[in-house]
């Protein structure tokens, strides 16, 4: 057979080329910031998900509120969707697609919220466990990581806003303080600033709640998380994580606390059992490894080596607040938590609750090696419990504290040198 060579030019080989590969080069998204860059994220997740919004529509429409409620062979069918879309999330934020996924999942929350059967029991109840719940949860494991960058902050930020809409709980408001931080960036506070609900009492809170501290904690202690024993009069036992939180080379503390159990099993390396049968022996020993920790001389390596969480410590947990003062003229330093009194009705209340831990001026510079003590002073207001009055009370005792996890003592080094101030000098 004779081969027969046929000249092709460089254009038309360009052009076919083209036919191939370049057509649909520019709608090509390679990141999720080109995405959202572009303002595209809804139809992008709409057209993805086509199906899983055509259900969430009919579920929305099928419900109103003099009907009969939503049909539960459209609810399983509407879960099955969701289920689905559940599964691509569950990779964020490490692929493109669990990106778009946790989008799909806000804007079907948000179109719930405004159907016309949303106050239908069955919808408002999907609207809460299928789709708010499996948003808030990854949120909270993303940010247990701490590792967090702008980006994908952000953009949980802005689908938990989505998602709720103007149906947030109170409840609600109590996630949103914990995932957004005592810390976001600018842009996660523009948009709190920015929103009229839920977003902007956290931005009020977290602006507020630095106002209290009037001073940073003494520079030793911005190397890491501390752990505080609190050991007071008439109290039991309590545990507490005092974390410094840098903005901007300004220094605040977070905190949270730990039940006593988190504490045992987390020092102790002794997890709570799985097994029910096995609960009275675990609590038996947590009871005696509590009831020893005043006595336990190795209690400061092992505090330093467990994994008590500290992610979700902020400057308002569990209803308190944490403040700091300082007296230049008794050169004293105090961290105040407190909770305000809290009033059900003229039967049942809660006194205010208040927790000094007092820095003279030798803890003020320096820790000790191991346990640094402090005076601490709990003072607890009057309180009514069904009609039954109890009666204020006040006690002093120590405040133990110890290093917990990571430290760096760069941090120090870095934070004195941007305290000092530059000299330049120049040859005449």
């Amino acid at each position: 057979m004779k081969k027969v060579f046929i000249p092709i030019s460089l254009p038309f080989v360009a052009a076919v080329l083209l036919m191939f590969t370049g057509g649909c080069s520019k709608e090509e998204v390679q990141t999720y910031d080109d995405l959202e860059a572009g303002g595209n994220v809804s139809s992008v997740v709409r057209k993805k998900y086509d199906d899983f919004f055509a259900s969430i529509s009919e579920l929305g429409e099928s419900a109103t509120s003099g009907g009969e409620g939503a049909d539960s062979l459209l609810v399983s069918k509407v879960a099955g969707h969701t289920d689905g879309v559940i599964a691509d999330m569950r990779p964020y934020p490490s692929t493109f697609d669990s990106r778009v996924a946790l989008d799909a999942l806000s804007y079907a929350s948000h179109d719930l919220t405004v159907s016309s059967g949303f106050d239908d029991p069955e919808v408002r109840f999907f609207w809460r466990n299928a789709l708010l719940d499996p948003l808030f949860t990854l949120a909270f494991e993303y940010m247990k990581t701490g590792v967090t960058n702008e980006s994908t902050h952000t953009q949980l930020v802005k689908a938990l806003q989505r998602a709720m809409g103007d149906k947030a709980t109170d409840d609600m408001l109590l996630n949103a303080i914990r995932i957004v931080g005592p810390k976001p960036n600018d842009k996660i506070m523009e948009i709190c600033e920015s929103d009229s609900l839920v977003f902007r009492k956290v931005f009020d809170l977290v602006v507020y709640s630095r106002s209290l501290q009037e001073m940073g904690p003494p520079i030793w202690m911005m190397t890491g998380p501390w752990f505080v024993m609190l050991d007071i009069e008439g109290w039991p036992l309590s545990f507490y994580t005092l974390n410094p939180v840098d903005v901007n080379n300004a220094y605040y503390l977070a905190f949270r606390d730990y039940s006593q159990g988190e504490v045992y099993a987390s020092v102790y390396d002794d997890p709570v059992p799985k097994d029910p049968a096995q609960m009275d022996n675990w609590l038996t020993r947590a009871a005696a490894a509590i009831d020893s920790f005043r006595q336990d001389k190795e209690l400061p390596q092992k505090v330093l080596g467990c994994d008590l969480p500290t992610f979700d410590a902020h400057n308002y947990y569990h209803d308190y607040m944490i403040s700091a003062t300082a007296d230049t003229a008794k050169r004293e330093y105090k961290i105040i938590l407190k909770r305000e009194r809290v009033v059900q009705s003229g039967f049942q209340y809660a006194g205010v609750d208040s927790i000094e831990i007092q820095f003279g001026q030798r803890e003020i510079m320096s820790r000790a090696e191991t346990v640094t003590p402090l005076t601490a002073v709990r003072y607890e207001g009057e309180t009514m419990v069904a009609g039954q009055l109890i009666p204020a009370r006040r006690g002093e005792g120590l405040a133990l504290l110890m290093p917990m996890g990571v430290h760096d003592e760069e941090i120090v080094r870095r934070y004195q040198k941007s305290l000092m101030p530059e000299i330049t000098f120049t040859n005449e």
